[in-house]
């Protein structure tokens, strides 16, 4: 997943992000060309950075919502 210009998650921290409650796991970082793996909690955002997540589809989408637009949707009981 791209970071472009003006997404929520820019200039925020690995560990401001609700991983966990997503349940996405963040696998790496491309920045400039360089991949990170695994980046620690401090890791802060860019615009540009490549994220290299592992989830299942639906989560990941969700990820994607709150990464760009700052909205967690939250889980919906089924009917």
């Amino acid at each position: 997943m791209l970071l472009p210009k003006g997404a929520n998650v820019v200039d925020k921290q690995v560990a401001d992000i609700p991983w966990q409650t997503m349940r996405v796991e963040l696998r790496a970082v491309r920045r400039a060309g360089e991949e990170v793996e695994s980046p620690d909690a401090s890791w802060q955002f860019n615009e540009g950075d490549i994220l290299l997540l592992q989830g299942r589809p639906r989560r990941i989408e969700k990820l994607n919502l709150y990464c760009y637009k700052g909205r967690f949707v939250p889980r919906l009981k089924a009917s």
